[in-house]
């Protein structure tokens, strides 16, 4: 056969780098440089290059680049397949065989900088490739190692990761609060402590250009739940989950340990509503309690004989309370409006002297604690799973209650536009206010327990409705 008839290979060259720290891609070029000098030394035509810059060959997530280098080989539109390393293209076993059976198909080979041609065709070669992939995984696996002793070592010692992007909250040293960003989310733990709704905290902050996630894009649900429970917020190191109480961090604290367990009681309370469209529309919801349980009420609308109404009743069940909803939200009201407009409205809302929740947070350190010694004692192999999560289970439930406690030392917060109204100005100032806003104000002055029809007690009051002052 004449040389000059002689096909010549076209290769596809894959580079791929895990983690990517500048976002230069100086890892990915280094790789193609290598590649395309082994395709010029054995003259093959480069026929395009396929990069996966920043993504890890370990996890499930899809890799762009890896998908359209496999087409090229598929389509016959390559006949060498051309990477650095056997670990830049799989690190798991399961990646190996869809691999082979694509190059065999097509009737192509792959050639490797770091480890020469592997004829995947044969059994020898398959062999090969199996050991590298094996070695590759057990790589991945002690770096894995490596990584969490590095991460207990960092964390038992007060110190943060110095990976990954700055957390919200902190300036780039990761040390020093943020300017904007600490007292923006010390005002919102305090506020959502205090009653305001994570949806209108989410509406606020999305529209504050000085107040986005340090991942960029747009404030979520989960997202700003996370946030408010963090325990780094107050100071507090952790470890898989876990606060170590007795570890001194190395940066400074947003909040307090108290009002850190105070927002973590509120937003974990299994009363508290879990969908993401969490408006407040009526402010005696959740305030008003059963008589029953002492749970909270909540308001539902009702179809009755083609009349609509709306109804308190128990989250626990209609056995416990259902009652018309208007006629006690109005009373209500009114007996908010005539208190508000007494000559002392000004003392009403003088915030208490505050006790320090010292047996509260005795309590709460204790589980804590305990919740450490139970992961070391897992992590050992002195326990197993199941007994792992059933501890856990109760612990955290012990935790719950304990952070309640913190709670009752908080002061919700009234507007100042309440705290001087004049005596002919309450119902206009009453109207302007928030649901959440009212509910704070209720809840400062009054309690409301509703009971079933059936209470011998109270059953016959008006609407079944008992309205108790608490100033």
């Amino acid at each position: 056969m004449n040389r000059a008839t002689v096909k010549k290979q076209r290769a596809v060259i894959y580079a791929r780098i895990s983690l990517d720290k500048t976002g230069e891609g100086l890892g990915v070029q280094r790789q193609e440089a290598e590649c395309r000098a082994l395709c010029k030394s054995r003259g093959w035509e480069v026929v395009e290059v396929c990069v996966d810059n920043d993504v890890s060959a370990t996890t499930s997530l899809k890799r762009p680049a890896y998908d359209r280098a496999l087409s090229i080989i598929r389509e016959g539109e390559a006949d060498v397949w051309v990477s650095w390393a056997y670990d830049r293209v799989m690190r798991r076993v399961s990646d190996l065989e869809p691999f082979i059976d694509h190059l065999d198909k097509a009737n192509a080979q792959a050639h490797f900088v770091q480890a020469g041609a592997i004829d995947l065709s044969t059994p020898a070669g398959q062999f090969t490739a199996l050991m590298f992939v094996g070695v590759a995984k057990m790589e991945t696996q002690q770096k894995s190692v490596r990584q969490q002793a590095a991460n207990r070592q960092r964390a038992h010692a007060g110190l943060r990761s110095s990976g990954g992007l700055r957390p919200f909250g902190w300036d780039e040293d990761r040390v020093t609060v943020h300017p904007v960003e600490g007292p923006a989310l010390a005002q919102a733990i305090d506020e959502v402590t205090h009653g305001r709704s994570l949806r209108s905290l989410i509406d606020e902050w999305n529209k504050d250009p000085d107040l986005t996630p340090a991942r960029g894009g747009k404030w979520r649900y989960s997202t700003i739940r996370a946030l408010l429970m963090r325990a780094s917020s107050a100071g507090l190191a952790t470890y898989r989950g876990n606060v170590l109480k007795d570890v001194p961090a190395q940066w400074e604290p947003i909040v307090t340990v108290a009002q850190w367990e105070a927002i973590c009681a509120v937003l974990s309370s299994p009363e508290r509503r879990t969908t993401t469209d969490n408006r407040l529309k009526h402010y005696l919801s959740h305030a008003a309690v059963c008589g029953v349980c002492a749970g909270p009420l909540i308001v539902s609308a009702v179809n009755i004989r083609g009349s609509h109404r709306r109804i308190f009743r128990c989250k626990s069940g209609s056995n416990h309370v259902t009652r018309s909803f208007d006629p006690i939200e109005e009373a209500t009201t009114a007996a908010i409006l005539d208190r508000l407009a007494s000559p002392d409205v000004a003392e009403l809302f003088q915030p208490a002297q505050k006790r320090r929740p010292l047996k509260a947070l005795a309590d709460i350190d204790a589980v804590r604690t305990r919740m450490e010694q139970v992961q070391r004692d897992y992590e050992q192999g002195w326990i197993g799973g199941p007994e792992l999560r059933l501890t856990m289970d109760n612990l955290s439930a012990r935790l719950r209650e304990a952070q309640a406690k913190v709670t009752l030392q908080a002061m919700p917060g009234i507007p100042e536009r309440v705290r001087k109204v004049k005596p002919q100005r309450v119902t206009e100032v009453w109207e302007s206010l928030s649901p959440v806003e009212k509910r704070n104000v209720a809840n400062a002055l009054l309690s409301v327990t509703v009971y079933p029809r059936r209470d011998a007690e109270h059953g016959a009051l008006p609407y079944g409705a008992l309205i108790e002052w608490k100033r």
